[in-house]
């Protein structure tokens, strides 16, 4: 059984009128939220083997702040796809990593991370900011994972 736990960025400060979306800092809202974020994993004990982030400033902020919460360093990489909101590649992306890892956590934005859910869960969701999905999948004959459980949500809305 695989994790996959799928993060949506938390609480950022407005774009400047020169600053580019990508640049965009975590708010003081944003660095409380990944306080709450941090102890959810923490109060579902989940060893996160790998995280993979977008490369925008406010996903690695909540990426860093949740590692400081959760006193640990993690093994992670950025990826542009995230940013871009690429979802059939990010899609393939996690899977490929799921092979590897037992646990992984993607922090990146919507709409590509609320779509990822909808596509694991078979129904409509929507992650919030700051909204994490953790679900456990498993792997078919076929080599591509499906949905098995629902292990917790925090700040999102599932239709």
């Amino acid at each position: 059984m695989k994790k996959l736990l799928l993060v949506r960025h938390a609480d950022s400060l407005s774009a400047l009128a020169l600053e580019k979306d990508i640049d965009r800092s975590l708010s003081a809202k944003g660095f409380e939220q990944c306080a709450l974020l941090a102890n959810s994993i923490k109060l579902l004990n989940i060893n996160i083997n790998h995280a993979i982030v977008s490369q925008s400033i406010r996903t690695q902020e909540t990426c860093n702040s949740i590692e400081t919460y959760l006193d640990l360093v993690l093994p992670k990489e950025l990826d542009t796809k995230l940013y871009q909101n690429l979802s059939d590649e990010i899609l393939e992306l996690i899977e490929n990593k799921l092979r590897i890892f037992e646990t992984l956590m993607i922090i990146g934005h919507n709409p590509s991370l609320s779509k990822i859910s909808s596509y694991y869960l078979d129904q409509n969701v929507v992650i919030n900011t700051s909204g994490m999905i953790a679900i456990n999948l498993k792997e078919t004959a076929n080599n591509k994972f499906t949905f098995d459980s629902l292990i917790h949500t925090h700040e999102s809305i599932i239709f």
